[in-house]
């Protein structure tokens, strides 16, 4: 394996370590079969790490839509329930206040539109 780091990174000592027809390969042999069996443990990480990775970034995205959902469904009956007329009886008192909540309303939207 020490070999194949050798070789991955680019360094070559071993040609003036090994000089003889027979020791050369070796090495040659050596590379050739275990560079492939240190490069598939490494795909296989890899592609775990980018399948982790990716999931998380999922899981992130549905997160912040559901939150977004519920903001938009929340502003929806607030502004639903802000503009259903208010029943006989009901606890802000007469239809007057209603009125002049009306009234405050309408001199918004004209500052707003000025």
């Amino acid at each position: 394996m020490f070999y194949v780091l050798l070789n991955l990174c680019r360094r070559n000592p071993l040609a003036h370590v090994f000089v003889t027809r027979s020791q050369r390969l070796l090495v040659m042999f050596v590379n050739v079969v275990f560079i492939n069996f240190f490069s598939l443990p490494t795909n296989l990480l890899g592609g775990l790490l980018v399948k982790m990775v990716m999931r998380a970034q999922e899981r992130q995205e549905e997160e912040l839509d559901a939150a977004r959902r519920r903001q938009q469904q929340e502003a929806a009956s607030a502004s639903a329930s802000a503009s259903a007329p208010l029943p006989e009886g009901s606890s802000e008192g007469s239809g007057s206040a209603s009125e002049s909540g009306q009234e405050e309303r309408k001199q918004d939207d004209a500052g707003q539109a000025a």
